[in-house]
């Protein structure tokens, strides 16, 4: 089937330098002047493990991540400074997709999938809310207990949904989330430019803009 003839049902989007930018550099920043060490010298320490993947998942809480994190840094942050700094990696909107979520959603249903932490979540959903709001459901890692590219979230987000994967178009800027989703037969493509998701509707012949 060509793009031109492909119609999916669902929309499926990643948050995160998707919807909008992330960048960790100001949260090394602000965690360097918290505890007077250079943020360089917190990049190289910042070695990521399977404990982030457990926080995302809510295995652990905010308060163990938040012990990690010091342990892992050799810093003492207190728990506001932490989240302080775990928050100031949210940036600007993708202005693209600002203008094309109400669009598309007069062709289709539109969701979100997103590895995240209830840190995170209630940062985002604040700032982010005048977007976020033409998402029909926000699907989250620490709430469903899974994480991209596990099968088994994607499974619940179809089964949720009630529609089969080659019903649905899948964007993240991921490319192990692309392969997780391809897996199943949803159709994924990757977020590799500002343009990338209106230039795909479009060779579908979906108006967006």
């Amino acid at each position: 089937m060509s793009c031109s003839e492909y119609k999916p049902t669902l929309a499926i989007f990643d948050l995160g330098n998707v919807v909008f930018n992330i960048d960790w550099e100001p949260m090394f920043r602000m965690w360097s002047l918290f505890s007077g060490i250079p943020a360089d010298v917190l990049k190289e320490r910042a070695k990521p493990d399977a404990t982030l993947e457990q926080f995302e998942r809510n295995q652990i809480s905010n308060y163990e991540f938040h012990h990690y994190i010091n342990t892992l840094l050799g810093i003492n942050l207190n728990y506001v400074e932490f989240c302080d700094g775990w928050n100031a990696i949210f940036m600007d909107e993708n202005m693209e997709i600002s203008r094309l979520l109400p669009n598309l959603k007069s062709s289709m249903r539109v969701v979100a999938y997103t590895n995240t932490n209830e840190i995170h979540v209630e940062a985002w959903s604040k700032r982010y809310a005048h977007i976020l709001h033409h998402f029909d459901e926000i699907f989250i890692s620490s709430k469903i207990g899974f994480r991209k590219p596990e099968h088994e979230g994607f499974r619940h987000v179809l089964k949720h949904c009630g529609v089969a994967a080659s019903e649905c178009i899948f964007f993240d800027d991921f490319e192990i989330n692309i392969l997780g989703a391809q897996q199943l037969g949803i159709r994924s493509v990757l977020v590799d430019t500002p343009s990338k998701v209106r230039e795909t509707f479009l060779q579908m012949g979906i108006a967006v803009l």
